[in-house]
């Protein structure tokens, strides 16, 4: 009732959430193909769930969906499928989980193990009248739909929210910039607290668009770390990776509880830095159908013009990388996140996100090698991508 009267800002709406999800178990899908949700306020004739959920398993993606009950006078897609007989929506994980593996699609409801809070609210907002409250709205709804590694904590950073001034506004992370040695230690200080960390325990390379990676078991090294890959299996080590077009990868196995953070430039992933971590990966006991992947935000191919030799050297590599140039108006452009995509894809990792954003639009907030050129600028900033178990 207070929620609804007075509301709630945006880190008590978040706070919310993240309670009542992990109020139960948190499921994770070792499947075959991508793994989708949707949610809808139901409403007069539940016209969506029913017909939506099948039609995409049908199509080879799975639709593990937990739906809710009645809010308010349509009554929820729950109550509508429980009018019919002998139909059930109680039932416990691993038979849910049996159900989206066989047919690829359920809805079923919350109950003592998944979401066991949002089952509690769910009856009390209903006699008390507090149905249209946003924040419980929202808190419902993504408490159940949230799919997050409890085990980690990761993140890709822009230019926002740092103490930088010029052209290094305002989180410019890379120590290796003209920026102000005070500023970049806030800076980095600012983006560790955003996965519940401190810079004391960041760990960063000095990159060189290499193909060397390093395995990492303690804070604090005497020598530099020269290279451009980082992995760990100890908790409370932040990895750190420093990008300005290029293209920041995190890979994450839930089962050995292992991380890495790769730099993956278009010399880097060229030497095949990528393949040489997923390679150590496997040889220290990981399956690469459970190793999860992150591509962040790089340069995009419309804005990455290339030398003719830029992409004969490709072509030599491999023939099948004619797919990542295209040519327009006599001009050649490289896709970088489609190749690093493609890498990850043919070693075998099958869950791989790809965060389509361009660096080099200024309207992204992303620092930017190139666009920093093409202005006749002298330096850049660094955008920052970190990731840490718990």
């Amino acid at each position: 009732m207070a929620v609804s009267l007075k509301g709630l800002d945006i880190k008590g709406r978040k706070d919310l959430t993240l309670s009542m999800r992990d109020s139960g178990e948190i499921l994770s899908w070792d499947l075959d193909g991508p793994v989708l949700d949707k949610h809808s306020t139901g409403g007069l004739g539940d016209c969506v769930s029913l017909v939506l959920a099948p039609l995409l398993a049908a199509s080879g993606i799975y639709v593990p969906m937990i739906s809710g009950r009645g809010l308010g006078h349509t009554g929820g897609t729950l109550d509508k499928m429980e009018a019919i007989p002998g139909v059930s929506v109680n039932i416990d994980v691993n038979k849910f989980k049996g159900l989206v593996a066989d047919v690829g699609c359920a809805i079923v409801g919350a109950n003592n193990d998944i979401a066991p809070a949002d089952r509690r609210l769910y009856g009390i907002r209903d006699v008390t009248s507090t149905v249209d409250s946003l924040d419980l709205i929202t808190a419902s709804i993504l408490s159940k739909k949230l799919l997050q590694y409890k085990s980690i904590r990761h993140c890709f950073l822009g230019m926002e929210g740092g103490k930088s001034k010029g052209i290094y506004k305002s989180l410019n992370c890379g120590r290796g910039s003209s920026d102000t040695k005070v500023n970049v230690t806030k800076n980095l200080k600012i983006a560790c607290r955003k996965i519940g960390s401190t810079h004391k325990k960041l760990i960063l390379l000095h990159q060189v668009h290499s193909n060397k990676f390093f395995y990492v078991n303690k804070r604090k090294y005497k020598t530099k770390l020269v290279g451009d890959a980082l992995i760990t299996n100890k908790k409370n080590i932040v990895l750190g990776i420093l990008t300005a077009d290029c293209a920041p990868i995190i890979i994450y196995d839930p089962k050995l509880k292992i991380i890495s953070a790769i730099h993956a430039g278009w010399k880097g992933a060229y030497k095949e830095i990528i393949k040489k971590v997923v390679n150590f990966l496997i040889k220290s006991g990981s399956d690469t159908k459970d190793l999860v992947a992150a591509i962040g935000p790089c340069i995009a191919q419309k804005n990455y013009e290339i030398k003719s030799d830029f992409k004969l050297k490709f072509l030599k590599q491999n023939n099948l990388n004619r797919t990542f140039f295209k040519k327009i108006k006599k001009k050649t452009y490289f896709s970088l996140n489609k190749y690093v995509y493609y890498q990850l894809k043919s070693l075998g990792l099958k869950k791989i996100d790809l965060i389509d954003k361009d660096t080099y639009n200024p309207k992204n907030n992303f620092f930017s090698a190139r666009r920093a050129i093409h202005n006749n600028q002298n330096d850049y900033g660094r955008n920052i991508s970190l990731i840490m178990i718990k």
